[in-house]
This record gives structure tokens, sequence and C-alpha cells, in this order.
């Protein structure tokens, strides 16, 4: 992936997969263990929050068309 994404980028989308596999946790562990430039990591850390709000928000939405009384 290094290679289709340039040499500033790869490191901060490892950090956004890891987040997704481990949570804030792996994405601050990333940060301390790749040289990843300070602005991608920020860019990352906003993908990680706005995907995480609406993939919540759709969640909830969903909620109203599930059936009532199920255990």
């Amino acid at each position: 992936m290094r290679k289709g994404l340039g040499s500033d980028t790869w490191g901060a989308v490892a950090a956004l997969f890891a987040s997704w596999t481990g949570g804030n946790t792996n994405l601050a562990s990333m940060q301390a263990a790749l040289p990843i430039e300070p602005g991608a990591y920020s860019c990352a850390v906003a993908l990680d929050t706005v995907c995480y709000s609406l993939w919540m928000a759709v969640v909830f939405f969903a909620t109203r068309f599930s059936k009532r009384g199920m255990p």
C-alpha cells in the first residue's frame, strides 16, 4: 500500500486500520511505533471519529425497525 498511497500517508492509514481492530489504544500506539507525520495522524483521527459517528447514527436509526418485546 505504500506505493499507492504515497510516502506520507501509509502510516496514517495503518494507524486508522489499527483503530478499527483494536480501538483508540491501537491508534495511539501506532503513532508511537511508526514514523507518522502529525498532520497525517490528525487526519486519521478525524476520519476515525467521523466513521464511528456515522456508524453509530445508522445503528441508532436501525433500532426504530427492530421488533419490540424481543428477549
